[in-house]
């Protein structure tokens, strides 16, 4: 089940008309916990109290935190949300089965649309590059993340390390799950997020390059509205906001961007076949 967060803001979306209210949906997943979900997109929902207060359009924002990607991922294209923060993977899925969502925005890392990800091992371990990760345990994230398992999959293919090379792995659903397994000598390696590797007791063997996070509009969001919303977007400078979302800001951005997205969930195949 997933807990429901509702705030109650004023926003102006059509200039000149008079007071009505208008429900809308921002949908996440728990890539991380849900307090610490909640906790990053808590500043976002203030900001937008705060500066819309005064306006005449009372916009009812309901926060719906879900447990699983594949939940927010249906919610989405069923319509049950207007606006949706996912990984890029998750994007792409979900417009390959509701082509008619729309990329309102994507978060930017000091001006560029540039992540990582990263493998991990605890800093005792002797393993110190992908090349020895052969016949090891490794904590892959949830089995629909961009970093925690396409693009980690991807990186390990180049060095011709397949499913079968591992001792064994699994999908441990969250970052910080994989992160404190690693750290709990449960796993010998993990891929985890930029964020999501802090500490003495761990280090980093190797890090690949991944894409920003992409915010969409669903399918039914009408034009005036989505042109409102991304403009809301591509103006906030507050750092509380952003230091909760941990970027610098927000940028327009593609579909075509997140192609090479699209190609390492295809990779996926190939790393597990037998």
């Amino acid at each position: 089940m997933f807990k429901k967060i509702t705030f109650v803001i004023l926003f102006m979306l059509i200039s000149g008309v008079s007071s009505y209210a208008q429900n809308m949906q921002l949908c996440v997943y728990t890539s991380d916990s849900e307090n610490t979900m909640k906790e990053k997109i808590s500043p976002l929902i203030q900001y937008m109290l705060k500066k819309y207060m005064n306006d005449t359009v009372d916009i009812r924002i309901k926060l719906k935190i879900y447990n699983s990607y594949e939940k927010a991922i249906y919610a989405l294209i069923n319509g049950d949300c207007s606006i949706a923060r996912f990984g890029p993977a998750s994007y792409v899925l979900a417009k390959k089965a509701e082509p008619n969502i729309r990329l309102i925005v994507m978060e930017s890392k000091k001006g560029k649309k540039i992540n990582y990800g990263h493998f991990i091992v605890h800093k005792d371990s002797k393993i110190n590059s992908l090349a020895e990760i052969k016949g090891k345990t490794v904590a892959f994230g949830n089995k629909l993340s961009t970093i925690g398992r396409y693009l980690a999959q991807s990186e390990l293919l180049k060095q011709n390390i397949s499913a079968k090379d591992l001792k064994s792995f699994d999908y441990l659903s969250r970052h910080d799950k994989v992160s404190n397994q690693v750290y709990t000598h449960k796993y010998e390696v993990g891929v985890v997020k930029d964020n999501s590797c802090q500490g003495t007791e761990l280090k980093k063997i190797a890090t690949f390059k991944a894409i920003t996070k992409p915010w969409i509009a669903s399918a039914n969001m009408d034009e005036k509205s989505f042109n409102k919303i991304q403009n809301l977007f591509l103006n906030i400078t507050d750092k509380k906001v952003l230091k909760g979302l941990k970027n610098s800001g927000f940028v327009k951005g593609t579909d075509s961007e997140y192609n090479f997205v699209r190609q390492a969930i295809e990779n996926a195949k190939k790393f597990n076949e037998k």
